[in-house]
């Protein structure tokens, strides 16, 4: 199922430029994809809260420090490492 699915996504260009950055660069890669998930949370489901744009701006901006660590916690858990090596 899993080998289908990763068959199915490296058919689109963006999905298939991802896959080979994971397999160079797997922490990278995953703290990009993270990072970029949670900014894209914060602005989306912050923007009726009353916030100012310089606001928005710092919790995106801490979003990054803070995708770096769990990301890295989840490398330690699955014994790859940061570098990815298992």
């Amino acid at each position: 199922m899993l080998a289908r699915l990763r068959e199915s996504a490296a058919r689109l260009p963006p999905a298939a430029a991802l896959l080979r950055l994971y397999e160079r660069r797997p922490f990278f890669t995953a703290w990009l994809v993270l990072a970029v998930g949670m900014a894209l949370a914060v602005l989306v489901f912050g923007r009726d809260v009353g916030l100012t744009a310089a606001q928005h701006a710092l919790l995106t901006l801490l979003c990054l420090p803070l995708a770096w660590l769990c990301t890295w916690i989840i490398f330690l858990e699955s014994g790859e490492g940061v570098d990815g090596a298992g």
